[in-house]
């Protein structure tokens, strides 16, 4: 039902799209016509800047599926909650998700994409220890708006940076970029299920906050610019 409310959505949005690309076009080829050739820089790739987008993106995928995944068995075996009250916690994050991408959208605009990105994570970090290691349920409420926020409001940052890496392959850099973010921390998920087995399920959760602050970390090691072809 959702996915054919979504495409009558996109079959009444497709023909304003165009028009606007139609637009951008228009503009573009202007702005080609006022200028040379020779005063247009070519468009390279940076597959070197690309590799670190694709660890900060493994780290970020690593961090939201485990979160998915872990979080309700968190709330109801360590912090001896309902199931329901468990399980309201992922319905909370993916409500304040959609508010959170549309606000990380704005912001970047305004504040650049790295910025974000980089706030965005760092942010992650206390807001994820504090849930994790406060042992209440109510601090896991309370640090539910803000991990989403953090967590999600850079989505459309990395992939907008991975376009600009790779500026000759915009199209395999935007695939690249979201199918790695979609599908890499399912991947990782069950070497996470089968540490929370060892180790108890507070031991993943804390693993967890780890592998936010080396996600933080490694944002901070993304190039301002392409610096390679």
């Amino acid at each position: 039902i959702t996915a054919i409310c979504m495409s009558i959505l996109l079959l009444i949005a497709a023909p304003h799209l165009r028009r606007a690309i139609e637009r951008n076009n228009r503009a573009v080829a202007a702005k080609s016509d006022a200028g040379t050739a020779a005063d247009r820089p070519a468009a390279t790739n940076d597959w070197h800047a690309f590799g670190r987008l694709f660890l900060v993106i493994l780290f970020r995928s690593t961090v939201f599926t485990g979160l998915s995944s872990f979080l309700p068995l968190f709330c109801i075996q360590a912090l001896g909650t309902s199931e329901a009250i468990g399980s309201m916690t992922l319905s909370i994050i993916s409500i304040a998700g959609v508010a959170a991408t549309l606000f990380g959208g704005w912001f970047a605009d305004r504040h650049g994409y790295r910025k974000t990105l980089r706030l965005g994570s760092v942010l992650l970090v206390p807001f994820l220890a504090i849930a994790v290691f406060s042992h209440s349920i109510y601090a896991v409420y309370a640090m539910l708006l803000p991990m989403s926020f953090a967590m999600l409001a850079p989505y459309s940052s990395f992939v907008v940076i991975g376009q600009e890496y790779l500026a000759k392959n915009i199209g395999f850099a935007s695939g690249v970029t979201l199918g790695i973010s979609m599908s890499i921390g399912g991947i990782i998920a069950p070497a996470l299920g089968h540490y929370a087995d060892t180790y108890g399920i507070a031991a993943v959760m804390a693993l967890l906050v780890l592998i936010a602050a080396i996600y933080a970390a490694a944002t901070f090691l993304l190039p301002a610019k392409k610096t390679t072809t």
